[in-house]
């Protein structure tokens, strides 16, 4: 799992928690008498903070155990592997393409490089070698 969000999240819990005093010190000012439908809204207390965050830690924890469970799957790690190949191989591709239609390429080259993003582009057919 990622540094960032787990530090994310619990620098947004503890300036939830360290705000949670002040903000309920404070009373507006420009709403003096509040309007007669209006229900009076619940500020949260620092024990709903705390156990809110204390929630949120946990299941992020969850998150990343499963996530990583996953991951050390042997289809999952395969697919995971060949998908970044993939991509790679594509990537490559694509800017050689851009490179040759950069220029005046004759229609046969045109032609050429359509048939192979066509030939990429078909579903994987029984008797037909995966790329």
């Amino acid at each position: 799992m990622p540094l960032y969000p787990r530090t994310f999240l619990a620098t947004v819990a503890f300036a939830l928690l360290a705000a949670a005093p002040v903000l309920q010190a404070q009373s507006p000012a420009a709403s003096a008498t509040p309007a007669p439908s209006a229900a009076p809204a619940a500020s949260p207390t620092p024990d709903s903070l705390s156990k809110l965050t204390s929630d949120l830690l946990e299941d992020e924890e969850k998150r990343g155990k499963i996530e990583g469970e996953l991951n050390a799957e042997p289809p999952v790690a395969a697919v995971s592997a060949k998908a970044a190949a993939l991509n790679k191989e594509i990537g490559e591709q694509l800017a050689a393409d851009s490179k040759t239609l950069g220029g005046t390429p004759s229609l046969k080259v045109i032609e050429n490089l359509e048939a192979s993003w066509q030939d990429r582009s078909e579903p994987h057919r029984p008797g037909r070698p995966l790329r």
